[in-house]
């Protein structure tokens, strides 16, 4: 969580490092690990593990994974999936004056699009087949 929080703060290969080790040592006991699991790790560039997370976290609600659907659904785990999706699959991040994205689409998902307002002004993204990057497209 430390690294999806200070993303900036720490310098790439100590994300890589910390990822790596920390990762297998997981219990994901809480149902908001998998999604930031799956965030980090599509930020990272590895979109497999990435993608396994994502359905893991999914999979919270949807098959009872935690075996607790009865009482209600797990909101922090539906947000963590939306960020997993928006920031760590489609990479989108705010760098400077404008949004920028860098793509991470697991290769099994044939798009991802995405309409959101930053600064009073709507942005459509549409990241193709392929997985290469468009640019945002403002309306």
């Amino acid at each position: 969580m430390l690294i999806y929080l200070l993303w900036d703060r720490i310098p790439p290969n100590v994300r890589k490092a910390n990822f790596e080790y920390y990762e297998p040592r997981c219990g994901h006991g809480s149902s908001l690990s998998p999604a930031i699991h799956a965030l980090v790790a599509a930020r990272l560039g590895d979109t497999a593990r990435a993608e396994r997370y994502f359905r893991q976290a999914a999979e919270v609600d949807l098959a009872d994974a935690m075996g607790n659907a009865a009482g209600g659904i797990h909101a922090g785990t539906l947000g963590g999936l939306w960020q997993a999706a928006v920031f760590g699959f489609a990479g989108l991040h705010f760098p400077g004056d404008r949004p920028a994205h860098h793509a991470n689409l697991p290769s099994s998902w044939r798009s991802l699009s995405m309409r959101f307002q930053w600064r009073g002004q709507w942005h459509d993204l549409t990241l193709p087949e392929d997985g290469a990057c468009q640019n945002a497209n403002d309306t």
